[in-house]
């Protein structure tokens, strides 16, 4: 019986993820959406209930780019960071770790855009006062975590196109 209700939780989970992409091809975003929000829940569940199975890294990277997709970027951040720094396998290690640095960085704009953390105006010498020096500001902590994911993303992809404006953006 468990292993009828871990295929059962896979599979209903798969089929939310397929619908959603699905409807996201079509350009039918609120619904793909809430079937993002559907299978990141079943990817979730299978998780708590299954751990260890052999198909767990596979399940919390596929959480974690349904989190993404339904703007979750918390816990799509948290996961693709345990699926890059994972030891189990490296099989989506690279997209784990670029997805880390997406998901940190969209996690930072709605905080940002819902005014639970400041957002600074990146001022030039031309544009701050005559003999003003500027002041160290303290990062929050999802902004040290795009830092980090930043950092592990080059590390493990330095030869990638996309790393250098990932590193210089940081």
């Amino acid at each position: 019986t468990q292993d009828l209700a871990e295929r059962n939780l896979y599979g209903s989970a798969v089929y939310h993820h397929q619908q959603a992409l699905a409807l996201k091809q079509q350009g039918k975003l609120e619904a793909a959406k809430t079937m993002f929000e559907a299978a990141a829940t079943g990817y979730e569940g299978y998780l708590v209930r299954f751990p260890r199975s052999k198909a767990a890294y596979e399940v919390q990277f596929f959480a974690a780019e349904c989190q993404y997709n339904s703007l979750q970027f918390a816990k799509a951040a948290k996961n693709y960071d345990a699926i890059r720094d994972t030891g189990a396998d490296d099989k989506y290690r690279k997209e784990a770790a670029y997805g880390a640095v997406l998901a940190w960085s969209k996690l930072i704009e709605q905080l940002q855009d819902s005014k639970k953390l400041p957002k600074y105006a990146v001022l030039r010498s031309k544009d701050r006062p005559e003999g003003e020096k500027p002041q160290p500001i303290a990062l929050a902590p999802e902004e040290r975590s795009l830092i980090a994911a930043t950092d592990a993303y080059v590390q493990i992809s330095p030869t990638d196109e996309r790393a250098p404006g990932v590193s210089y953006k940081a």
